[in-house]
């Protein structure tokens, strides 16, 4: 909860800042943003080691195999990352480099979950 509030704190001074800037000097304005949002996912990607840690946990008292949850984990740090940059993208004015990267956000999140539904359809042939 304090990651978020610090994370929003900054990200809305660093906008306030290049809205400021954006006429004057849009180079920076830019840089300005963009400099907020990297420091915002360096604080997620802490959060998320407490997040692989725990799952890694499950796993090991469960028996539950990585096979299940890795590909989701996978993909959805896929489409995060791919949002991220199709949102930069779209700010330096290229929508359709921003649509190229959505697009292959999606693709790469459904390559990786290619073992997961193998392992489903593996699961459903031997219950037929």
């Amino acid at each position: 909860m304090d990651l978020l509030i610090k994370g929003a704190a900054v990200c809305i001074g660093a906008s306030v800042l290049a809205l400021v800037l954006k006429k004057s000097n849009p180079e920076m304005s830019m840089l300005i943003g963009l400099l907020a949002a990297v420091m915002a996912l360096a604080e997620a990607l802490l959060l998320f080691t407490s997040v692989r840690d725990f799952l890694t946990g499950i796993e090991a008292a469960s028996g539950i195999s990585s096979v299940f949850y890795a590909p989701v984990l996978k993909a959805l740090g896929l489409s995060l990352a791919a949002e991220f940059a199709a949102n930069v993208c779209r700010d330096a004015g290229q929508g359709a480099a921003a649509s190229a990267v959505e697009f292959l956000g999606v693709i790469s999140a459904l390559y990786v979950s290619l073992p997961l539904i193998s392992s489903v359809m593996d699961m459903l042939g031997r219950l037929i």
